[in-house]
């Protein structure tokens, strides 16, 4: 069942929560309502919730726990359903292997769990005003990084 957190604001971006962990997605609702930059927010546990929900919430973003079960399948399952809808990973390890399978599945970004909640409040209001990588680059920069592994090279990869 859908949790929602309505903010005074009215206006700003919308961000549905998707993390299995009650606690984590109720206070991360909680909190993220209190900001002026948020206009509304919405808590479900899974994808198939998430799926179901996008349907009448007409989220900006959505905030996808990574570390959960499949975090990389629950990616997949709503970059299929919605092309064009934000995701913001948290909870990333910043592994480089991990961060390009989720970036190649349509990943906006990651917030590693080392991040304070100041470093995710930025990362949603940078993601939710759609200011990221647009898709030539994006793949341009995967590119290269494929290519740096392929010959023994670091992947470069920045957080959030």
């Amino acid at each position: 069942m859908a949790e929602a957190a309505n903010s005074q604001s009215g206006r700003g971006i919308r961000i549905l929560i998707v993390s299995l962990v009650r606690l984590m997605r109720e206070g991360l609702a909680s909190l993220l309502a209190q900001h002026p930059g948020v206009e509304d927010v919405c808590a479900v546990a899974d994808a198939e919730a998430a799926l179901a929900t996008l349907g009448h919430f007409h989220p900006t973003l959505v905030l996808l726990d990574i570390a959960g079960e499949d975090g990389l399948a629950a990616g997949r399952r709503l970059v299929s359903a919605a092309p064009a809808l934000h995701i913001l990973g948290f909870a990333a390890r910043a592994r480089e292997h991990d961060v390009l399978a989720y970036a190649r599945c349509g990943v906006s970004g990651f917030v590693s769990c080392d991040a304070s909640t100041q470093d995710l409040i930025e990362a949603l209001l940078q993601i939710g005003s759609a200011n990221r990588l647009e898709l030539s680059e994006q793949n341009e920069l995967m590119t290269r990084d494929e290519q740096a592994e392929e010959s023994g090279g670091a992947v470069r990869w920045t957080p959030f």
